[in-house]
């Protein structure tokens, strides 16, 4: 049995090129934009139009501010129209869609005695050493934390000592 299409509205077709005329929308755009964002929504919306916006049905964000198209909501938010879809289709809450930030994680490094260092980068300038040293240590050779970054750089062409500290082999 040949596998079905199924399109953002639930109608089911023989195949993606069939969806794509039903909804008016080139093959070549709709994988086009379906490489850079899975929503199908997006994906089979009309072209652009005048000012590059697509064209739309007038929507409104939470606080009742009106807007022509689901593009210039985003704008309006900083988002873009791809992280939009994709928060909707999570079952976000409007407010939460326009208001949370794309960017919130921001990751903390910290070393074996407690300290938090921003960044990888900023951990290893703080021990003298380079990152791509530290990082080999750790995922090349196993070393603990603590060995990576005490053990003082070797010369050039001299190998490690056995004695080093090494993580336990997780099987």
């Amino acid at each position: 049995m040949a596998k079905k299409t199924i399109d953002h509205k639930g109608n089911e077709f023989k195949s993606v090129s069939e969806m794509c005329r039903y909804w008016g929308v080139s093959s070549k755009l709709f994988y086009s934009r379906y490489k850079h964002c899975r929503d199908l929504e997006y994906c089979l919306s009309p072209k652009k139009v005048k000012g590059g916006r697509l064209a739309g049905v007038p929507v409104e964000d939470h606080l009742g501010n009106k807007f022509e198209s689901k593009q210039d909501l985003a704008q309006a938010y900083g988002l873009t129209l791809c992280t939009l879809h994709y928060r909707m289709s999570k079952g976000w809450s409007l407010e939460e869609v326009l208001t949370k930030s794309v960017n919130s994680y921001t990751p903390v490094t910290k070393d074996h005695k407690g300290n938090t260092y921003p960044t990888f980068q900023s951990l290893c300038d703080a021990y003298g050493l380079a990152t791509h040293v530290v990082y080999r240590r750790l995922k090349h050779f196993h070393f603990t934390l603590e060995a990576a970054l005490t053990t003082p750089a070797n010369e050039r062409g001299s190998r490690f000592l056995g004695s080093v500290e090494r993580q336990k082999n997780e099987s």
